[in-house]
């Protein structure tokens, strides 16, 4: 695992520095396309993503493909690392790479090419799933450590929905001009980081006091109130992410479900105040 994660890092580092010096007449980078570095060419590096690099001449620096093949000719020099993700490295007899080679392909694990797209939307919905998990684990634990605070915002909220989203509007349209007036002054700098900090805590804060209304009023209609907080910020939690799945219509829910949370802990000042 240690070996993977050390190999993938090194992938990003010569990726990244490979590509920020495309620029440099000495480079070839190629998105979606192949690349060949012809015999009696040198080069200073050599990037190919979504096709094949082919090396009969000489790379003074790194070789990478990423999504594709490299195949080193019999007259190729590669002086600096070949590295190829999700494709196969071939060295042909002659061949010469002066430095680290790495090399990570599906075959090795009886997969092809096939195989990467369905890894990937596995990823994908394994880190969705991960991401959800973890917020809902966070708005479960601010209502088990700040019930009170949680259900006086809550309180508000549902007695001034309206003017909650409306505090909440003003303050995602204050965001920007406070954060420039802050840079701006130079002296406010160090405030930034504060900002954002006291912005994602109210974010959070406030998405767990609308899960929590609107499980409240799930359970009301079911004529079953007086439920524990913490069941009824999961329900409300899980609502609201079914509902997001709904084109649009979902987008704009959470929008102002989060515009409504964060006016709510302003206005209670974190649900410290009673109004």
């Amino acid at each position: 695992m240690k070996n993977i994660v050390r190999f993938l890092a090194f992938v990003c580092l010569v990726t990244a520095a490979t590509v920020a010096s495309a620029a440099q007449s000495g480079d070839v980078v190629k998105f979606g396309q192949g690349a060949i570095v012809g015999q009696g060419v040198t080069v200073d590096n050599a990037v190919t993503i979504a096709g094949d690099l082919k090396i009969d001449g000489e790379v003074a620096g790194d070789a990478v493909a990423i999504l594709g093949n490299m195949t080193v000719g019999s007259t190729g020099k590669v002086k600096g690392n070949a590295v190829v993700i999700f494709g196969k490295l071939i060295k042909e007899s002659g061949a010469e790479i002066s430095d680290k080679t790495f090399e990570f392909s599906l075959t090795k694990f009886g997969c092809g090419k096939s195989c990467l797209l369905p890894l990937l939307g596995i990823w994908v919905v394994g880190v969705g799933l991960v991401v959800f998990i973890g917020f809902g684990a966070i708005f479960l634990l601010i209502a088990a450590l700040f019930t009170h605070k949680v259900g006086k915002a809550s309180s508000f909220a549902e007695r001034h929905l309206w003017r909650s989203f409306y505090y909440g509007f003003i303050a995602f349209v204050l965001i920007l001009p406070i954060t420039i007036f802050l840079l701006i002054s130079v002296v406010g700098i160090p405030l930034v980081p504060l900002l954002f900090i006291i912005l994602s805590a109210a974010t959070l804060f406030g998405y767990a006091v609308m899960s929590q209304l609107i499980g409240l009023y799930f359970f009301r209609y079911l004529k079953k109130p007086g439920q524990p907080m913490v069941i009824e910020v999961l329900i409300g939690f899980l609502i609201l992410a079914a509902i997001s799945f709904v084109p649009v219509v979902g987008a704009l829910v959470k929008i102002a479900v989060w515009m409504a949370g964060l006016g709510a802990t302003i206005a209670t000042r974190f649900g410290t105040v009673t109004r």
